[in-house]
C-alpha cells in the first residue's frame, strides 16, 4: 500500500514564524501517529522521523516551479517515491522530470525498459530522461546528459497562483535574447531535486553546472538543507536532502543494499551478503579470489570469514572479524564498484539482470564510484 507523506498545512504572511512552526509540528505528529496506528512497527521501512528534513523538502517544492525525481537506474521502482509523486503533481499542480541516474552502471536494454515502465505506469506524457554523471564534473560540453535533462525542463509547464503561465523554455529563451520573457511573478524559473538518499542529487547538480556547486559525498544523507544556485539570471536550481518515504515489507536488508538504511546500524548483514552471492556472477569468492573452505561448501558466513582473513581484518579476539567483511561487501555493492546490482521492471522476470561483478585485475585496489548524495 502507499502511505501518504506529510505535507505542510496552509499558511499565510499574517501568521508569525512560530503560529507555522506549532502548525508543522501539530500535523507531523498526527501524520506519524496515525501511520503507526494503520500498519505495525516491524513492518515500516527505514523511513524519516526529523522533521526539520520534511521541512527543507517542503520548502524546497513551494519555492520550485518544477521538480526532478532523481532515481537510481539500477533500482528505480525501490526509489520511486509515489505518495510524494501524487502530492506534487496532482496536489501542487507542478510538473515533474523523472530522472534516472547513474546509468552508467546499467546495461543499456534495462535502461530502456525502465524508461518504457515509467512512461506507461504514469501516462500523461510524464518525462523520463537517463542520466550519467560524469566522475568529474569537466563541463557540459561533451555530456549528453544534460542537455537531454535541460530539454526535458524546458517542455515542462509552469503553473503559478494555480494558473498556467508558459512553458519553462521561455526562461531560457529570455537569457538567450537578452530580454525578460514572461516574468510573471517571479523572475527566476526554479526546479528543485528531490529523491531518497545516495540518488547522487547533488552530483546530478554539479553536472548541469559543469562544476561542484554543492558538496557530494558517497555517504547517504550528505546534504542537510537546501540549497540554491542560479544557472542563468532566469534559471535557479535548488538541492534538497535526501528523504526516505515510508513503506511496507521491505527487509532491512535490502533497505541497506539499496542505501535507504545505514549499512552500520545493520546488525545481521549476513542475509543482504545472501542476496548479493546468490545472483552474483562471476561468483564472490572467484571475485575476491577466496581460497575454498574445508568441504568446498560456501555460506555467508563462511564468505565473509574468507574475505576477513585475505584482507587482515581481525577481531580483538584474535578471530577474522567477518562482521566487518560484510559491511565492506555491502558498501562495494552500494557504491556499484567491483558489485553492481541492476534489476529490470516488472514483467522482466524471464530476462531478469544478474548482479554483477566488476573486473578484479588487482584484488587490493580501491575501487572509484561516482561522487554520489
Amino acid at each position: 500500500p502507499v502511505i501518504d507523506v506529510p505535507k505542510r498545512p496552509a499558511w499565510d504572511s499574517r501568521m508569525s514564524a512560530d503560529e507555522v512552526e506549532s502548525g508543522e509540528e501539530r500535523m507531523f505528529k498526527v501524520w506519524l501517529e496515525g501511520v503507526y496506528r494503520e500498519h505495525a512497527r516491524e513492518s515500516l521501512n527505514f523511513f524519516e522521523h526529523n522533521i526539520q528534513v520534511w521541512r527543507q523538502v517542503w520548502r524546497a517544492l513551494e519555492r520550485s516551479d518544477i521538480a526532478l525525481i532523481i532515481l537510481d537506474a539500477r533500482c528505480p521502482l525501490f526509489h520511486f517515491p509515489h505518495a510524494l509523486w501524487r502530492h506534487i503533481t496532482a496536489d501542487m499542480g507542478r510538473d515533474a522530470v523523472i530522472v534516472l541516474n547513474k546509468c552508467d552502471l546499467v546495461p543499456l536494454e534495462a535502461v530502456s525498459a525502465w524508461v518504457r515502465h515509467f512512461e506507461g505506469m504514469l501516462g500523461g506524457g510524464v518525462r523520463v530522461v537517463p542520466f550519467t554523471a560524469p566522475r568529474s564534473t569537466s563541463g557540459r560540453v561533451g555530456q549528453p546528459s544534460v542537455p537531454l535533462l535541460l530539454e526535458a525542463i524546458k517542455r515542462c509547464r509552469v503553473r503559478r497562483a494555480g494558473k498556467e503561465v508558459c512553458s519553462a523554455d521561455e526562461w531560457f529563451l529570455s537569457d538567450s535574447s537578452g530580454g525578460k520573457v514572461c516574468n510573471k511573478g517571479r523572475e527566476a524559473l526554479t526546479v528543485c531535486l528531490v529523491g531518497d538518499p545516495n540518488m547522487g542529487k547533488s552530483s546530478v547538480m554539479n553536472s548541469i553546472f559543469g562544476q561542484k556547486m554543492v558538496s557530494s559525498s558517497r555517504t547517504p544523507g550528505h546534504t542537510k538543507h537546501i540549497q540554491t544556485h542560479f544557472l542563468t539570471q532566469s534559471v535557479c536550481f535548488c538541492d534538497s536532502p535526501g528523504i526516505v518515504s515510508p513503506q511496507t515489507g521491505v527487509p532491512k536488508s535490502y533497505q541497506a543494499l539499496f542505501g535507504s538504511y545505514p549499512i552500520a546500524q545493520l546488525r545481521e548483514p549476513y542475509s543482504a551478503v545472501r542476496h548479493i552471492a546468490e545472483a552474483c556472477q562471476p561468483p564472490l569468492q572467484d571475485l575476491y579470489r577466496l581460497d575454498a573452505p574445508e568441504g568446498g561448501v560456501w555460506s555467508p558466513i563462511v564468505l565473509c570469514e574468507r574475505l576477513a582473513v585475505k584482507k587482515g581484518m581481525v577481531s580483538k579476539g584474535g578471530r577474522p572479524d567477518t562482521y566487518r567483511a560484510a559491511n565492506m561487501l555491502l558498501r562495494e555493492a552500494l557504491s556499484g564498484g567491483k558489485i553492481c546490482m541492476c534489476y529490470g521492471p516488472p514483467g522482466w522476470a524471464a530476462r531478469d539482470l544478474p548482479i554483477e561483478a566488476g573486473d578484479d585485475s588487482d584484488d587490493d585496489d580501491e575501487h572509484e564510484s561516482q561522487q554520489e548524495e
